[in-house]
């Protein structure tokens, strides 16, 4: 299927940024020397992928890709929004693992979910409408506010973090003033929805946004912490031995402790370690928290993903440390709501 016009830059850019190179979505006429074997995967009505190249992408390029063929079989653009708009308007997302499209309509009717697309049924103005690449989304003020009321915190947060750190940071230096002007916008237009859906979790997660996290893991690890009632410093700057300043992601206030969160990747992806071999990264690593840990008399303590999945694995860790919990954590395995006041 050739692609409609609209949809090149898109295609254009997927390319270019090397996440997408031969992914190409097929249409019907490369089936039946492809399907043979099982070989494709299908993404949308009329739209087909190599299961060998749908194997290679990330899960937001999954979702990119079928956000790409559900816009080729409509018969009008679509208005992509909440999960989907967050990946096309370039956010961080915790965890998208889900590969159904959400659109935004302002039809009449109860939202819906059909053939992998699932409708949004809610007012929505021209002016919360952006065009990235050709596809239409929600802008990242609505999106950001749609998620706040309405996703998973965990997913909620990371985005709102991430587009405070595209828009708001240079380095290490944010723009406290322009922070705050969108967290006062944000919260206004929340309280104009006072009495609907989502409003009091949206408020919770504009409080806690913030720039200085660097990571997905480090908004999820944030907002853990704020539930099990840590009192929390960010980015904490300690002298380090030859000049210049060491960055800690959290200092648990009050209780000696500084805290770091790592992915795997920081020792297994070779353009993150900057040429060093993993081995040279652990020692640099160890050598540089003696040092924390011996000039500040805190200790550090350590954790990835899986700790963070919820605010009772964390709690867990932290105990097998030593590390007193402020608060129980609460006894679902998930919850969507924020629960740190």
């Amino acid at each position: 299927m050739n692609s409609s016009p609209k949809l090149d830059p898109i295609l254009v850019a997927i390319l270019d940024s090397g996440r997408h190179t031969k992914h190409r979505v097929h249409s019907p006429h490369v089936r039946p020397s492809l399907d043979r074997n099982g070989e494709l995967v299908r993404l949308h009505r009329g739209s087909y992928m190599p299961k060998r190249r749908w194997s290679a992408l990330s899960t937001e390029d999954r979702h990119l890709a079928a956000m790409l063929s559900a816009q080729r079989a409509a018969t009008r653009p679509l208005v992509f929004s909440r999960l989907s708009a967050a990946i096309l308007l370039g956010l961080s997302v915790h965890k998208p693992r889900d590969t159904r499209v959400h659109i935004v309509t302002s039809e009449s009717g109860a939202g819906k979910t059909t053939a992998g697309i699932v409708r949004h049924r809610c007012p929505i103005d021209s002016a919360e409408i952006v065009s990235v690449h050709g596809l239409l989304c929600t802008s990242p003020f609505r999106t950001l506010l749609d998620l706040a009321r309405f996703e998973p915190a965990e997913l909620a947060l990371a985005a709102a973090d991430s587009y405070l750190r595209q828009e708001y940071r240079v380095g290490r230096i944010v723009d406290s003033n322009e922070v705050e002007q969108w967290r006062e916008a944000f919260a206004i237009r929340l309280r104009l929805l006072r009495g609907h859906r989502g409003v009091r979790r949206a408020l919770q997660v504009c409080e806690l946004a913030d720039a200085r996290c660097d990571s997905v893991l480090e908004s999820v690890s944030h907002l853990q912490l704020r539930r099990l009632g840590f009192d929390v410093a960010l980015q904490v700057a300690v002298p380090a031995r030859y000049g210049g300043h060491y960055f800690v992601d959290f200092e648990l206030l009050g209780l000696g402790v500084f805290a770091e969160c790592d992915g795997k990747s920081k020792y297994t992806n070779s353009v993150l370690r900057g040429g060093l071999s993993a081995e040279e990264v652990v020692y640099r690593e160890k050598r540089r928290e003696e040092w924390i840990s011996s000039s500040t008399g805190k200790r550090i303590v350590r954790w990835g993903y899986a700790d963070v999945a919820t605010p009772i694995t964390l709690a867990q860790l932290l105990e097998s440390y030593g590390v007193p919990i402020p608060k129980s954590p609460s006894g679902r395995a998930n919850s969507s709501r924020l629960d740190f006041e």
